[in-house]
């Protein structure tokens, strides 16, 4: 049991602290064309820490640019060359920011390189007369006063005369120049949850305190997570003097929707969900009791099956680009009703479960 618990905490702390980009499309692609060079932009990508921090020292966003040469000599384009520029007002230019350029390389970026993985290509890409090449490069984020103030957003990149060719990729006054993105794909839940045991075996109230990992493919949600427990046995076969127990329980849930409704930014979703645990329970002693007597360890199973409301839906951090959430979100409250069934003790028990748990 313990080796269960040791690796579920392994396996959720590495869905916390891994980092990965998601992928950005531009509701408008943006083209821009001088001296026989066209510059197209449709899609960036951002890290993914963007979502609940917004634009931060941590924060990287990724440009996926495609030069065409419609000139009849070589393009020649340096990392050095491509600039981000993020104004509020041209009236008040010393407020405008820029991202430098930090890594970059031909070809397509698919996010395979970690942290520190990435290479500064320091050799230019040439693009011969006629021919189009794609290249992506990297701009770090920091921390700034009003960092994620909505601001208009350029990509430069130099022209055969070594003028800066602009494309906006992003500006306050234009509504539909939007940034497609997916709604958040997982989220920390914190939680409490009751349990009221029925049976000849076990007659108990229990309360947990539960930290879950919650997520979505298409329209079913899985939820991962761990519960720290305080039972109390009213009657029932578990030993302890006093009729109390500690414990800890890492638990797996599936929910299928049946009904969505609502207003697009608070919507409301009932489903179905099924799921499981492991526990473990440890009798709490007596004051009085002799510290050469070991306390009774129970371990146990149990499943759940019954009703889930979802309400609200998580939203993104502001950040300084317009971005736009696609696809079904992630509800900010759950609650939950079930009906349940423990394998504790050698022995079983019916029982149901309350619950509830907010977006962390």
């Amino acid at each position: 049991m313990k080796a269960c618990v040791a690796l579920l905490v392994l396996a959720v702390t590495a869905c916390a602290c891994g980092t990965g980009f998601e992928v950005v499309r531009l509701r408008e692609p943006v083209t821009a064309s001088r001296g026989g060079l066209r510059a197209h932009v449709r899609q960036l990508q951002i890290s993914d820490d963007v979502a609940s921090d917004g634009l931060s020292a941590d924060s990287e966003i990724v440009a996926e640019v495609t030069v065409a040469n419609l000139g009849d000599r070589d393009y020649v384009l340096r990392p050095s060359g491509l600039t981000w520029q993020m104004a509020i007002d041209a009236r008040a230019p010393g407020e405008t920011r820029s991202l430098p350029s930090a890594w970059g390389d031909e070809g397509p970026f698919d996010g395979s390189d970690g942290d520190g993985g990435y290479h500064l290509k320091w050799q230019p890409v040439v693009v011969p007369p006629g021919q189009t090449r794609s290249y992506w490069v990297v701009f770090p984020g920091y921390d700034f006063a009003g960092n994620n103030i909505p601001r208009r957003i350029t990509l430069a990149l130099p022209d055969p005369a070594g003028r800066p060719l602009e494309l906006t990729l992003a500006d306050p006054a234009n509504g539909f120049a939007r940034w497609e993105v997916e709604a958040p794909p997982a989220i920390w839940m914190l939680g409490v949850q009751t349990h009221a045991m029925y049976g000849g075996h076990l007659r108990a109230m229990a309360t947990s305190a539960q930290l879950s990992r919650t997520a979505r493919i298409d329209r079913w949600r899985w939820d991962v997570g761990f519960a720290s427990r305080l039972l109390a046995q009213l009657q029932g076969a578990l030993v302890s003097t006093t009729s109390a127990f500690t414990g800890l329980a890492v638990n797996a849930h599936v929910t299928a929707p049946l009904w969505a409704g609502g207003r697009p930014d608070s919507p409301i979703e009932v489903g179905v969900f099924a799921g499981g645990e492991a526990q473990v329970l440890i009798a709490i002693q007596r004051g009085d009791e002799p510290a050469s007597m070991p306390p009774q360890i129970y371990g146990g199973f149990g499943g759940e099956l019954g009703l889930e409301l979802g309400l609200g839906a998580v939203k993104r951090a502001a950040t300084p680009f317009p971005l736009t959430p696609v696809g079904p979100p992630l509800p900010l409250l759950i609650s939950r009703v079930a009906y349940t069934h423990w394998w504790v003790g050698n022995g079983h028990s019916d029982g149901y479960m309350l619950g509830f748990r907010l977006a962390w």
